[in-house]
């Protein structure tokens, strides 16, 4: 009898020393490797990140002539929008500047199920020129005199914009609906086998908008009125495999000893499905997109400072 006590005592401690070698287990901590800096400066902009099998698209807001990332011609005003396909590799595919000849800016994009890219943004409308009154005779002709070009003057980002782009880079088609307030596209989607803009307004009687695009066009804005917007804190996607969570913390993490940040520092999370931390990744700066491409892994992008990179982690 004390022979069996003394066994059954002896598996307890090994079973619970067992235990405490996996609770105490260190889950490892290490920076995330950035794949390649965009070429983005001044006040260029990237906004969202698509991805399929064929590469990445960024989609953002240009107010340089020129870049690496956007090497097509401007378009005129003072910024246009783009997208720019880029592989896996870092090769850039193709770009496209997205716009008209006034300011025009990208935001969001989505991709259907024929790999048509879809675009939204807003672009600015031209105040409508006033037609001058035919001079009585012997009076001095005013384009005699000579004056400065002045660019034609504009009502603000107040044309909601969808362009409509094909695989290789080609513009389909253009989409627009005009409102009386400046609009900000941040989600393009589908819904209900439609594709949705929705976005934010700067109406003093409503803060968000939705437009529909059918065949014949954008429907007619709708505004409508929410007492917070939305404010994600926390971005979260899952693989086959994991689930990734991304979002800055200032503070220790439970359960993961060897992470102490200074300062506000971004994480990404790798989780089994299941539950529990596996490993826990740090980058600077502050998450633009992060996204899950099956076959290849993750797509993270990242701004530091107006610095932008993209980061892949090749993860099943």
């Amino acid at each position: 009898m004390k022979k069996n006590f003394i066994t059954a005592l002896f598996f307890l401690v090994v079973i619970t020393i067992s235990h405490a070698s996996a609770a105490t287990k260190p889950i490892p901590v290490r920076p995330l490797a950035t794949s390649f800096a965009l070429a983005l400066s001044g006040g260029d902009q990237l906004s969202d990140v698509l991805t399929n099998a064929s590469g990445t698209f960024l989609i953002g807001t240009i107010e340089t002539s020129t870049s690496t990332l956007v090497t097509s011609p401007a378009l005129g005003g003072t910024s246009d929008g783009y997208i720019s396909a880029v592989s896996y590799t870092g090769q850039q595919l193709w770009n496209l500047r997205l716009g008209t000849v006034l300011d025009d800016v990208a935001t969001s994009g989505y991709i259907d199920s024929l790999g048509n890219i879809w675009v939204a943004g807003a672009t600015a409308i031209p105040t409508p020129q006033v037609t001058p009154t035919p001079l009585a005779p012997n009076t001095v002709n005013p384009s005699q005199i000579l004056v400065a070009p002045v660019a034609p003057p504009t009502s603000g980002l107040k044309r909601l914009v969808v362009w409509e782009i094909s695989p290789s880079g080609s513009l389909v088609n253009t989409y627009t609906s005009d409102s009386t307030d400046v609009l900000l596209p941040s989600t393009i989607t589908l819904k209900l086998k439609k594709i949705v803009v929705s976005g934010v307004s700067n109406s003093s009687g409503a803060n968000t908008f939705e437009s529909t695009i059918s065949t014949t066009g954008l429907s007619p804005i709708k505004l409508s009125k929410q007492k917070t917007l939305p404010n994600k804190a926390v971005t979260l996607i899952k693989s086959s495999t994991y689930s990734w969570q991304s979002f800055a913390t200032s503070k220790a993490i439970p359960g993961i000893s060897g992470f102490k940040p200074k300062g506000s520092t971004s994480v990404l999370i790798k989780s089994s499905l299941k539950g529990g931390i596996a490993e826990l990744f740090t980058f600077n700066g502050k998450l633009v997109s992060l996204k899950y491409q099956p076959g290849f892994g993750l797509v993270l992008a990242n701004s530091d400072q107006g610095i932008y990179s993209l980061l892949f982690l090749n993860t099943k």
